[in-house]
């Protein structure tokens, strides 16, 4: 028989601090997403940029020279993306022949439309929030260049409001954050932009009726480790051109898939050791509150949440939690 062990009131703390951690973060940008679309783009793409802005190189030319690079690259690809995206998601399917077949092959082909039906309707909704107009696009380049660069005056200044006990915690704070959301945002949006590209040009050499909404649910879905791309997979079969090419354009999903996956891990840096039952819990509650849009939200919430508290924790607890993050996943 197991005995339960009550938790102590550090563990109840650091219970806590995750969950108002999590509140602080999901329930501001669900209310701007509800509220003012435009809002929620401009602080999606501000945080976004702050932390990729943290990885940049210390030396102040190279900082400026990969900056205006990173400006002009999102810009080229919201110009090209904005008058291209809505439509290659929008475009007319192919017909498929259900109409004329009978019985659980006319049911298959009933539940594919169905299903293609409603995936479109989310991937349109989630192209607008994804590329915001070229003002705002600016005006959020604009903000997270001044936040960049009042980051040294404001480590300063909070370092002098410290007290004295509490300047060893405050300039590990101050250092270890920026660090530890920098890298993940890189490395993620890397992983994001590899798989779907890779995913929506697989998709359409395979003659799938949509491949750029197939694209756009994989990159999504990479952020959440393991079940994210298998989700996201899974999803791609609603866009089969028709019954009778479902088996074919499935195996060759899978040849895709694996290539996408391996090439991923091979070239960027291997993720922190999280906990594929813990991260599918976190995943299918997500989907649970609110459908597949919290299936791609819930997960990625999971790894922020951690890093968040890791680099939180004082110096001692987080040098060893530090070592947890950075080993490679296991498989």
């Amino acid at each position: 028989m197991v005995i339960p062990i009550p938790f102590t009131r550090a563990q109840r703390r650091h219970f806590v601090t995750l969950v108002l951690i999590a509140a602080g973060i999901l329930l501001p940008l669900c209310l701007c997403a509800l509220a003012a679309p435009p809002l929620f783009r401009l602080i999606m793409l501000t945080l976004w940029l702050t932390g990729l802005a943290s990885t940049l190189p210390p030396q102040p030319w190279r900082r400026l020279r990969l900056g205006v690079g990173l400006a002009l690259l999102l810009l080229a690809l919201h110009l090209l993306l904005d008058s291209t995206l809505p439509g290659l998601i929008a475009a007319a399917p192919a017909k498929s022949p259900a109409a004329s077949l009978h019985g659980d092959a006319a049911l298959i082909g009933r539940q594919l439309a169905a299903g293609r039906h409603e995936l479109l309707r989310f991937a349109r909704g989630l192209a607008g929030l994804l590329w915001p107009s070229t003002a705002i696009l600016a005006l959020a380049l604009l903000i997270a260049g001044a936040l960049t660069a009042l980051r040294p005056r404001l480590h300063r200044a909070l370092l002098r409001r410290a007290p004295n006990r509490m300047l060893t915690q405050r300039a590990w704070l101050l250092r270890e954050l920026p660090h530890r959301f920098g890298g993940w945002i890189r490395d993620e949006s890397l992983r994001s932009l590899l798989m779907g590209s890779f995913w929506a040009l697989g998709t359409w050499l395979l003659g799938y009726t949509h491949p750029a909404a197939a694209g756009l649910f994989m990159a999504l879905a990479a952020p959440t480790p393991f079940w994210g791309p298998l989700f996201a997979a899974g999803l791609t079969l609603f866009f089969a051109r028709d019954l009778h090419h479902l088996p074919l354009q499935a195996g060759g999903a899978a040849i895709v898939f694996a290539v996408a996956w391996l090439t991923a891990h091979l070239l960027l840096p291997p993720r922190p050791a999280y906990s594929r039952s813990r991260t599918l819990l976190w995943a299918l509650a997500g989907y649970a509150a609110a459908g597949t849009g919290g299936f791609f939200i819930a997960a990625p919430l999971l790894a922020a949440v951690r890093q968040t508290a890791a680099a939180l924790s004082p110096p001692a607890r987080s040098e060893h939690a530090g070592r947890a993050l950075d080993g490679p996943v296991p498989g």
